[in-house]
């Protein structure tokens, strides 16, 4: 049975602490420089891979080369950390310690995803959201941005890793309808915490913290210019709804577990 409140940055990292965060983030602000000196659990952690794999690619293979990878079909796919980046944290002027208590719910179950790897640099989804040239590492946009490709629309920053994925990426849906498609996608992965009833994407900055919701929905390229919170309270509160839909999304993965158990 998945433990669905193991958090996988801890497995491969078992010295992290509050208290070293602190301390190495306290540095890193008086060198002003960032270095991410811990093991990266999307890579390297066997539990991360096993979990997913149970979720989302029961009985499919998983294999170790150079860093983990489930096999699904003629796709090598690898694991993906879909909460707030914490470099983007550490340049808005969060604590050690804040970003170590994000990163406690952050980095569960909930938190990840899986996309195919295209060999090195930004022919794969992964690298090549992140960043500037990217959408800062943000999955509303990243969804915004598939959602976009599905339609037809080419003229996305990220159009050549979904082009190269393309088989993949097509393969949720039979129909040939391009809406149809992404939902799909988000129902297979079990990201529906981050869109609404009509599956438009959820703006995570526009979390509203008295009444835990969303006031805004991404809906034209100008609501999804890349960009991304640069002031503390403004980064706190997309922390705050990007943890609500990773926290939702890892109670969803719990009942479609225990729903299919029941069926079993």
């Amino acid at each position: 049975m998945i433990n669905l409140n193991k958090n996988y940055l801890k497995v491969v990292n078992e010295e992290i602490s509050v208290d070293n965060f602190e301390e190495y983030y306290s540095a890193l602000k008086f060198v002003d420089a960032f270095d991410w000196k811990y093991r990266d659990a999307d890579s390297c952690s066997e539990d991360l891979y096993s979990d997913l794999c149970e979720v989302f690619y029961k009985g499919n293979e998983q294999i170790w080369k150079n860093n983990w990878t489930i096999i699904d079909r003629d796709f090598r796919l690898g694991a993906d950390y879909i909460g707030p980046p914490t470099y983007w944290g550490y340049k808005a002027g969060l604590s050690g310690k804040e970003i170590y208590e994000f990163l406690n719910e952050a980095r569960k179950l909930g938190g990840h995803m899986l996309w195919p790897r295209n060999g090195r640099g930004l022919n794969s989804i992964n690298p090549a959201r992140g960043g500037k040239k990217g959408y800062y590492d943000r999955i509303d946009l990243t969804l915004w941005a598939l959602k976009e490709w599905y339609s037809g629309n080419k003229n996305i920053r990220i159009c050549n890793a979904f082009n190269k994925s393309g088989d993949w990426l097509n393969s949720f849906d039979s129909s040939g309808e391009a809406n149809d498609k992404f939902k799909r996608f988000i129902d297979f992965f079990l990201l529906n915490d981050f869109v609404d009833e009509s599956y438009m994407l959820y703006d995570l900055t526009s979390f509203n913290d008295i009444n835990n919701n969303f006031s805004k929905r991404i809906s034209s390229k100008e609501e999804a210019s890349p960009s991304i919170p640069n002031e503390y309270c403004s980064y706190i509160n997309y922390v705050k709804g990007n943890l609500l839909c990773i926290e939702n999304r890892n109670g969803r993965i719990r009942d479609f577990l225990g729903e299919r158990s029941a069926m079993n």
